[in-house]
This record gives structure tokens, C-alpha cells and sequence, in this order.
């Protein structure tokens, strides 16, 4: 499934995912910037804050939660076309 999440924060984070086949994947969130990824519905998305020395751990979300909706995806297909 599509799944989509936004940064809100003024920090730079790290989310990390499992992706279909149980790859883990790392993105880092500029402030403001967002990620579409495909997802299992049983996948959660963790949010890593970045300090100097590591990631703190903020939060986690289902990713059957970020679900990007059948008809924002038909939207975005006609902008595109």
C-alpha cells in the first residue's frame, strides 16, 4: 500500500520502514518535506530524531494509518496525465 508522512517539525528526522520483503529502509526528513512508500499493512513507520551522537527514537505509526486514499491517488494519476 501507498502510504505517505509528512515532517511538521523544525528538526531534520529519520524514518525508517520495512518495505515489501522485510527490506528496512532509512529516509531522512528535511523539516517540512514529505515521503510516499509503499508498504505491508502490518508495517510500522519509526521517527528518529537526529543528535549529534545518534537517533533518538520519537515515535512510531502504523503504516495502515499513513494509507494514501484511492481517490487522493486517482487525483494525483490526473494532475500527472
Amino acid at each position: 500500500m501507498l502510504c505517505f508522512y509528512k515532517n511538521k517539525s523544525t528538526q531534520t528526522q529519520v524514518v525508517r520502514f520495512t518495505q515489501t520483503g522485510n527490506k528496512l529502509c532509512d529516509r531522512i526528513i528535511r523539516p517540512k518535506e514529505h515521503v510516499l512508500f509503499e508498504a505491508e499493512p502490518q508495517a510500522v513507520l519509526e521517527i528518529h530524531q537526529l543528535t549529534a551522537n545518534h537517533t533518538l527514537l520519537l515515535k512510531t505509526f502504523p503504516c495502515r494509518d499513513l494509507k494514501v486514499s484511492n481517490e487522493l491517488i486517482e487525483t494525483m494519476l490526473q494532475w500527472l496525465a
